[in-house]
C-alpha cells in the first residue's frame, strides 16, 4: 500500500509543473467584497467597515485588498464623525467630517493609540483603548477576506451587527471599483 502511494506521489510531482503544487486541492482564486457593521458600547459608535481585495488560490487571506470605514459617534454624541481609507497594511487616510485630515501610519504594536489620537481630535470622550485595539482588529480583518472577517461570537469588546460576504468571479478591477463606489453611501444615520 505504501509503494502504491509513493507510485502515485511521484507520478503526480512529474505530471504537474512545481508552479501547481500549492493549488492541489485547494479552490480557485477568487474576488470579495465584505460590509461589516461593529458597536462599541463603551466609547458609543458604530464602525461601518467595508473590505475587497482578490483571495489566490491556495491561500485563506487576502494580501491584495482595499478598505473602508466609517466610524460614527450615537445620536446624542458631540463627537464628529470620522471616515478612513486603507492606503496600505499598516497606513490609512482619516478624515473627521467637518474638521481636520491626514494620514495615518502604524507598526503593530502602536496602531491603537495611533487611532485613539483621532478619536481624542474628533470629540469622543470615554477612551477605550480595548474597543480602539479592537476597532483596528476588526476593520483589518474585513480587507483580509471571508476567513479573516470577524464574524458574531469572535469579539470580545465589540458587538457585531452585522457582516455581509459577496464573492465574486476573478477580476482584478471588481474590488477597487467595488470600494470606490459603496465607500460612497458610507454615512451616519442621525
Amino acid at each position: 500500500m505504501v509503494r502504491i502511494f509513493i507510485l502515485l506521489s511521484v507520478a503526480v510531482i512529474t505530471i504537474f509543473p512545481q508552479s501547481a503544487w500549492p493549488c492541489l486541492g485547494c479552490g480557485p482564486t477568487y474576488s470579495f467584497c465584505t460590509r461589516a457593521e461593529y458597536e462599541a458600547p463603551k466609547m458609543r459608535y458604530v464602525i461601518k467597515t467595508l473590505g475587497a481585495g482578490t483571495v489566490k488560490a491556495g491561500q485563506d487571506l487576502s494580501y491584495e485588498f482595499k478598505g473602508a470605514a466609517m466610524v460614527c459617534p450615537a445620536a446624542n454624541s458631540s463627537a464628529k464623525p470620522i471616515r478612513l481609507r486603507r492606503t496600505g497594511a499598516q497606513s490609512a487616510r482619516y478624515e473627521i467630517v467637518g474638521g481636520e485630515s491626514g494620514f495615518l501610519t502604524w507598526t503593530f504594536r502602536d496602531k491603537p493609540s495611533v487611532l485613539q489620537m483621532v478619536f481624542r481630535s474628533a470629540g469622543f470622550g470615554n477612551m477605550s483603548p480595548e474597543e480602539i485595539a479592537e476597532t483596528m482588529r476588526v476593520w483589518g480583518n474585513v480587507s483580509s477576506g471571508p476567513k479573516g472577517t470577524t464574524m458574531p461570537g469572535q469579539s470580545k469588546f465589540l458587538k457585531v451587527n452585522s457582516v455581509e460576504f459577496q464573492r465574486q468571479k476573478c477580476d482584478r478591477q471588481t474590488p477597487n471599483k467595488w470600494i470606490e463606489q459603496i465607500s460612497l453611501t458610507l454615512g451616519c444615520s442621525s
